[in-house]
């Protein structure tokens, strides 16, 4: 049977619902063998539905290695739209990323340049580019909302540099990114 696994995470392909239920009894036997178990929230069977599976299930998705893995529209090379059974950036991930580039306090750093933010934060940016961007990759680009500004992205962040930032905007600013003004 072909699986993923990853530290204590794995993924296990079946090919039938029987076979799947049949392996997480087998799993759960064996970890109570050597004093261990499997994570009651994580461990569950997931229907892969796409165009040739529509069947309906509670589960058809999970997360994995920081991809969700659910049924996107996806298009054939020749054009035509259909259902696929895909990975695209979780929203535990892209959560993970907006916060971390909260944390860069762009707002104080209206002493910098372009160039000088470039450097310092797009080897950062490439890699969550890199990694999450390889399947899917328009998930990693908000989808603009109905007053036409698109909520924070992962490969995009909006710079602000004024010669000077007025006192009370640093106040702000400091108090935002957990400084005291």
């Amino acid at each position: 049977m072909p699986f993923e696994r990853y530290a204590d995470d794995a993924v296990c392909h079946c090919k039938s619902e029987a076979q799947a239920v049949a392996l997480k009894q087998a799993l759960q036997a064996r970890m109570t063998e050597v004093g261990l178990a499997l994570h009651p929230e994580k461990t569950r069977i997931v229907y892969c539905q796409d165009d040739e599976r529509r069947e309906d299930y509670p589960h058809v998705a999970f997360d994995f290695l920081g991809y969700t893995f659910r049924p996107r529209r996806s298009k054939n090379r020749w054009g035509k739209y259909f259902i696929n059974f895909s990975p695209a950036i979780s929203n535990k991930a892209a959560k993970g990323i907006r916060q971390r580039s909260r944390r860069w306090c762009w707002p104080l750093r209206s002493d910098k340049s372009l160039e000088d933010l470039s450097r310092m934060f797009n080897p950062i940016i490439q890699g969550w580019i890199n990694y999450y961007g390889r399947y899917y990759k328009s998930a990693l680009y908000p989808t603009p909302t109905p007053t036409g500004s698109p909520p924070g992205a992962v490969g995009h962040a909006e710079i602000q540099t004024p010669a000077r930032t007025p006192k009370a905007g640093r106040a702000l600013a400091a108090s935002h990114c957990g400084k005291a003004a």
